[in-house]
């Protein structure tokens, strides 16, 4: 290959014409070097190291030696030298200016490699298996504002009511607790499944001390009943105050703590246990769902007798609490539930809680038919008194599939039946969360897979949803990735700008190092999509960058809303370096392994959880049973080997098929869909369209 002596020659159409595929490059590497790049194309840079790569994998001649054309590839690529368009000047000539009666090339995505070498048959990558979880959020209305004197806006419909609420001068604490009760009854009384309130002091390091303390507890009981003949001194943790010698209790007292913890346990009513002849307890209080208050009131009416010093009371009085905690730590277990050490309570059974930041004043008369006068109120939320209460599931083994399905039909079920649930629109911003996650955890490769995946597929997965969702109001909701996450803001924004990238989000390997991630980068992205058309600077340096990061801490931060206010579609809560953490077994993982008969290593404190926002709000079980399964087959594919997965990513970026065909979305769920698109190319559920004020709720199932 020696180099044209002429200045018009067309380089493009000259480097893509000779044999790459027969001919190594190494014997005309002299030549390469003077090829003058500034007059080449990027595509078809990135074309010919591609033929490179290909004829190194196909022969076997990777040696290490620097090619001309991938430094010159890398030079294009690095992230460094991006700029805005109107500041470029690292480009090539060629890239910016197409003479006019030459039309530029059209991008045409690779194809998947055909002279690959077999794949080797691995061992399977792990046992482990994925978990699920959703998340259903619902405004409901609580109360007729006016108080009980006031006409009730919907006299025909006559579930739920809160009834104490008499005026509109309470604490809003106070309606808050009255509606979530009302929800954890219902629920703990009309299903078999376990509802507990989330704890107020949640995410503080008290809670965290608490946590931890119950873990113990339950998990390490030979600290709380030493066998005999220990003669360490090995006192229980304690939650509260000294903690208790348990050797230096003689046998009596530690026999009247167990009869005075049964005694306090028998005051609760559990739906789960039949009580009983004769006996007697107040249905209004559950052990389920029992505050620290209510186990200590439970506690101080239980007589104590045979008991000497004031000290020995004490000290039996204590163990009691230790006890009675633990049986109340034990009821909030629902049997759905995976067993994670370390996990927070509430991610084992179903929990109920209100999310007090809602805001309701959005809602317009505008937006509903047989809307009453004006005069009547400014707006529809000045009628109800209105709380978003959210049900969230425990983690639970997405294999059992009929398990998680019946029991989100139940719950679905139940609330509607007994609550004025607002259907979905858009002036409230109620969200369908789903949660996946793999009892492996997920390696930075997966995680850099995942991102990308998304990014790809976000116009898509909008269109899967209601229109409103996608729109730049809703970014508190569920914005865009690669609009409103930090990287997304980076990649967007002049690098030359003052007080660019202050909290160093933008990866900046070394130059080893970032030649080693864009060639990993090269064999699962197609990254000619970069170079295609007209290219997008911003999306150049959003892809690129995900690929160059050496810590999934990291990746995971830049992949979050830059603003606190707002929420992107997936939140990625991952922490690890290579891996997410894994700790070493405690007492409660031995406890876990020994009652359970199997083990698997600890995600990590975050659960190592993808979370998927774009679904709005919805009571129909089949739309949030589709969602899920969209979203475990996005996950299922960032898992899958290279050749899988590059190939389902051209596809995408042909856009010539179905996404849902690409993801391998069954046929059931992707016929549900189909069902539902609009003309404008949205989903639109069955009952789309303005909603009736007659009936604007959720009506109750069949």
């Amino acid at each position: 290959m020696a180099p044209p002596s002429t200045d018009d020659i067309d380089w493009d159409q000259y480097l893509l014409d000779y044999d790459w595929a027969n001919n190594n490059w190494r014997n005309v590497i002299g030549d390469l070097q003077l090829v003058p790049w500034e007059r080449v194309t990027s595509s078809t840079v990135y074309r010919i190291a591609q033929l490179h790569r290909e004829y190194d994998d196909r022969n076997g001649t990777k040696d290490g030696q620097l090619n001309p054309v991938t430094i010159e590839r890398l030079r294009r690529l690095n992230i460094d030298e991006i700029t805005p368009r109107s500041q470029r000047s690292d480009r090539s000539m060629v890239d910016w200016i197409s003479p006019r009666d030459k039309p530029r090339k059209s991008w045409t995505p690779s194809t998947p490699r055909k002279n690959a070498p077999p794949p080797v048959d691995l061992p399977p990558k792990d046992t482990g298996h994925f978990t699920i979880g959703f998340e259903l959020e619902l405004p409901i209305a609580v109360y007729r504002r006016g108080g009980l004197m006031a006409d009730r806006p919907h006299p025909h419909d006559l579930r739920f009511e809160a009834e104490r609420i008499v005026d509109d001068n309470q604490d809003p604490a106070r309606i808050r607790r009255e509606i979530e009760d009302e929800v954890l009854r219902v629920l703990n009384n009309d299903t078999d499944m376990v509802f507990i309130r989330r704890h107020e002091d949640e995410g503080t390091l008290l809670y965290d001390f608490r946590e931890r303390n119950l873990q113990e507890l339950e998990a390490g009981r030979d600290s709380l009943e030493p066998e005999a003949g220990d003669e360490e001194d090995s006192p229980p943790p304690s939650p509260s105050g000294p903690s208790v010698n348990v050797t230096q209790l003689p046998p009596n007292l530690k026999t009247s703590a167990r009869n005075i913890a049964d005694m306090a346990i028998q005051q609760f009513y559990d739906p789960g246990v039949t009580p009983a002849p004769g006996q007697n307890f107040d249905l209004s209080k559950s052990l389920r769902t029992a505050t620290d208050r209510e186990l200590r009131d439970a506690l101080t009416t239980v007589p104590l007798s045979g008991v000497g010093t004031q000290h020995e009371v004490d000290q039996t009085r204590k163990l009691a609490w230790y006890h009675l905690q633990v049986a109340a730590f034990q009821a909030q277990r629902d049997p759905l539930h995976v067993h994670l050490p370390g996990m927070k309570e509430r991610y084992r059974a179903f929990s109920v809680y209100a999310m007090p930041d809602t805001d309701f004043n959005n809602m317009r008369w505008e937006d509903y038919t047989d809307a009453p006068p004006v005069e009547e109120a400014e707006n529809p939320a000045d009628l109800y008194g209105w709380e978003m209460i959210k049900i969230a599931s425990p983690v639970m083994d997405a294999r059992r599939t009929q398990e998680v399905q019946q029991a989100l039909l139940v719950i679905i079920r139940v609330v509607r039946q007994h609550f004025r649930i607002h259907k979905d629109v858009a002036a409230i911003p109620a969200t369908t969360q789903i949660n996946l996650s793999h009892t492996e955890g997920f390696t930075l490769l997966e995680a850099k897979k995942m991102l990308t995946l998304f990014a790809l597929l976000e116009g898509n997965l909008a269109r899967l949803n209601r229109r409103f969702r996608c729109e730049s109001a809703y970014s508190h909701v569920c914005g865009d990735v690669k609009t409103i996450s930090n990287l997304g803001a980076l990649s967007a924004a002049d690098p030359a700008a003052e007080n660019f990238d202050p909290l160093d989000i933008l990866p900046r390997p070394p130059y080893a190092d970032r030649v080693r991630l864009l060639d990993e980068m090269d064999e699962y992205f197609p990254a000619e999509y970069l170079l295609r058309g007209d290219p997008d600077v911003a999306e150049k340096v959003f892809y690129t960058s995900v690929w160059l990061y050496e810590d999934i801490s990291a990746l995971c931060a830049a992949a979050t809303a830059a603003l606190r206010v707002r929420r992107t579609a997936l939140v990625a809560k991952l922490r690890g370096e290579q891996h997410t953490h894994r700790e070493e077994r405690g007492k409660e993982e031995e406890f876990i392994a020994e009652k359970f008969g199997y083990w698997f290593d600890v995600v990590d404190a975050e659960r190592g959880v993808f979370e998927f926002r774009g679904c709005s709000g919805t009571l129909d079980h089949h739309h949030v049973l589709a969602w899920a399964t969209i979203g475990g087959c996005i996950v299922e594919l960032a898992r899958a080997d290279a050749a899988t997965y590059r190939n389902a990513l051209t596809r995408i970026m042909r856009g010539d098929e179905s996404i849902l065909d690409i993801l391998q979305v069954d046929k059931g769920s992707q016929d549900w869909y189909r069902a539902r698109m609009g003309d404008d190319g949205y989903f639109h559920p069955s009952d789309d369209g303005p909603v009736s004020w007659n009936d604007p709720f959720w009506p109750p199932m069949p």
